[in-house]
């Protein structure tokens, strides 16, 4: 399934029946927030007030995204913005070199990129238009593939390797694909095209069973699995390449 396929199924709902599977997807996958959270403040031997401050909006994180989609209370930025720390917190700990030679650190980044553009969703500062709702549930829904096929490059930074690898002009693609398309090039030169087909795969199960996903349990190897710091090196030097451009 491409990402433009996607695209026009999801173009049939309204934005609540959009928000419903995004919330249903966030329900499932919230448990892997607060494992993330734990180990990677158990990693970096985090004082207790951190401990407490990251851990503080997770309990009730749906609870506010639904109330606040629908209005039923007042938008608070500063409950949105504890929430933003906490995902910044595993975002960011996962360049540390406590996590960052392991598997989990490409997938922890991912999976805090998943997470904030989902929460857009309930931000009344900025209402989106039901495009702008089509495209983060089918852009947000690819980044959780990457999530649930445990891949451990931060797809950010996929991007720079396309840039250095490929003429995007050479080629005719539909923007809205272009992802896909440059994930699916980029693993025929790197040679991870056996994960690629599964996250193409995780993708189509992900609308297919939109209905009825599963509370998401990480194979524990991805907490000591040793895979070289790829995605940090990959990070910074997307970094340096930016700031010399």
């Amino acid at each position: 399934m491409k990402l433009s396929d996607l695209r026009k199924e999801i173009d049939l709902l309204s934005q609540d029946e959009i928000y419903q599977l995004q919330y249903k997807q966030m329900e499932a996958y919230l448990p892997l927030f607060s494992k993330f959270i734990e180990e990677f403040l158990n990693r970096s031997n985090a004082d207790e007030k951190k401990r407490e401050r990251y851990r503080k909006p997770l309990p009730t994180l749906l609870e506010f995204m639904d109330s606040w989609y629908f209005q039923r209370i007042k938008y608070v930025k500063a409950r949105r913005n504890e929430i933003e720390n906490s995902i910044s917190f595993i975002r960011n700990t996962a360049l540390n070199k406590c996590v960052s030679d392991l598997r989990v650190a490409g997938v922890a980044r991912n999976f805090a990129s998943y997470l904030r553009g989902t929460m857009r969703i309930c931000d009344q500062t900025y209402k989106l238009t039901h495009q702008q709702h089509c495209d983060l549930y089918v852009r947000s829904t690819f980044e959780l593939a990457f999530v649930k096929e445990l891949f451990p490059i931060d797809t950010t930074n996929l991007f720079y390797l396309y840039l250095e690898d490929f003429n995007p002009t050479q080629e005719e693609i539909d923007d809205f694909d272009r992802p896909q398309v440059m994930l699916n090039l980029l693993s025929k030169k790197y040679g991870f095209d056996k994960e690629v087909l599964q996250i193409n795969k995780s993708f189509e199960d992900l609308w297919i069973k939109r209905d009825s996903i599963d509370k998401f349990v990480p194979d524990k190897i991805i907490w000591n699995q040793s895979i070289g710091s790829v995605s940090a090196q990959l990070h910074y030097g997307y970094q340096a390449a930016f700031h010399t451009s």
